[in-house]
């Protein structure tokens, strides 16, 4: 996870809104939950259906 924090610094693609700022999410998540939410990402979100 400590990689993940660091491509997502200053200068990486946090600039170009390809990721947002880290989604906050409980400390016994999975870590597929924790890495979508490092990127900025839900990773509760469902699409809507069509």
């Amino acid at each position: 996870m400590a990689f993940c924090r660091d491509f997502t610094g200053e200068g990486d693609l946090s600039g170009s809104g390809v990721i947002g700022p880290p989604v906050p999410v409980a400390s016994d998540a999975p870590a597929q939950d924790r890495l979508v939410a490092t990127y900025g990402r839900d990773p509760d979100w469902r699409s809507p259906a069509s």
